[in-house]
């Protein structure tokens, strides 16, 4: 769902993302990426800021389903920026004030899930790989993700980073030894641009 249109919510559906109002269902195409990346690609998990300017998606081939990349539009100046996989892709996610993205993927194919963090404002990227606790199940807020720390002695253990100057922030949560893990799933969805003790995650497993 937007978050400044709480009856519209978006539809990535094929080459096209789409706003959709579930009141008086009208449906509104947001872009299309055809034009500019051609019509054998299709948009896969896309992810809008707060302030519903700024788009990222996952961009896969029609004829396979293989992630190739991810893609932001900006709609406030009708551009795009694409960033092409390095290794093997798994998604992606702009934060909730529309100047980060999280892109998630195997730099070296070697069963890791590193992260890769962009500056879209300046385009500087920032490389946090798997061993020093590279997001693994995340979530973005304004400037910063909870995310479990997989490099973490501590069962699923869970941390905020901050994306500029990316830096860890400390334990939020962790499960209890030799019980199953409590929190699978995150959700960030109370972010909010305030301070971090006046926002809270949820989460489910």
């Amino acid at each position: 769902f937007s978050a400044t249109m709480p009856t519209a919510f978006y539809i990535g559906l094929d080459t096209q993302l789409q706003r959709y109002d579930i009141l008086t269902h009208a449906s509104s195409v947001v872009f299309d990426i055809t034009a500019q990346f051609g019509d054998d690609k299709e948009i896969y998990h896309a992810n809008s800021s707060n302030d519903d300017r700024v788009h990222s998606f996952t961009m896969r081939r029609t004829t396979n389903q293989v992630l190739i990349g991810c893609g932001v539009y900006r709609e406030d100046t009708h551009q795009f920026s694409y960033f092409p996989a390095q290794g093997n892709f798994h998604e992606c996610q702009v934060d909730k004030s529309g100047q980060w993205l999280l892109i998630k993927e195997d730099r070296n194919s070697a069963g890791n899930e590193d992260n890769r963090i962009i500056d879209l404002f300046t385009g500087a990227q920032t490389v946090l790989l798997q061993a020093q606790g590279a997001a693994g199940q995340s979530d973005n807020g304004f400037g910063a993700m909870v995310a479990v720390d997989a490099s973490n002695a501590l069962p699923n253990a869970i941390r905020r980073w901050t994306f500029g100057p990316l830096a860890p922030g400390p334990l939020v949560y962790n499960s209890l030894t030799g019980l199953p893990p409590s929190l699978t799933q995150i959700s960030f969805a109370n972010a909010r641009s305030a301070p971090f003790d006046q926002q809270y995650a949820c989460g489910a497993a």
